[in-house]
């Protein structure tokens, strides 16, 4: 599929199944940065996962610092186990405490936690 102008976030999200991963990289470089940061919040964590892998490595950082904890654990758990520590250094401090207190009751308890009085309810 050729993109003849630039898609607006709606659009891209629409399409998104339908697009090549290098589609959906040219399509997601080309939005502002507002547009961008909702459109990969709202993509699942394996789109996510993918999309990360399409953009330039120093970008990674920007992008798994924008999710919200329990989803960067989401799309850590994702990739492939060499890339993790990797993906872990990139978040921030209190992130990696997060990720490790999560994983630990996973652990423990065999199920994700239950949600903290603090956390944003679901959409």
């Amino acid at each position: 599929m050729t993109m003849p102008t630039a898609l607006t976030a709606d659009q891209l999200l629409s399409q998104w199944e339908f697009l090549s991963p290098q589609e959906r990289r040219e399509a997601f470089v080309a939005l502002h940065r507002e547009e961008a940061d909702d459109v990969f919040l709202k993509l699942d964590s394996r789109d996510q996962l993918e999309l990360l892998y399409q953009l330039p490595p120093g970008e990674h950082r920007i992008w798994l610092r924008l999710l919200p904890p329990d989803d960067a654990a989401d799309l850590v758990q994702l990739a492939p186990e060499s890339d993790r520590p990797a993906m872990l250094d990139q978040l921030d401090d209190m992130a990696r405490q997060r990720k490790a207190a999560y994983d630990a009751y996973v652990k423990e308890h065999g199920r994700p936690p239950p949600p903290h009085p603090e956390d944003p309810a679901p959409n």
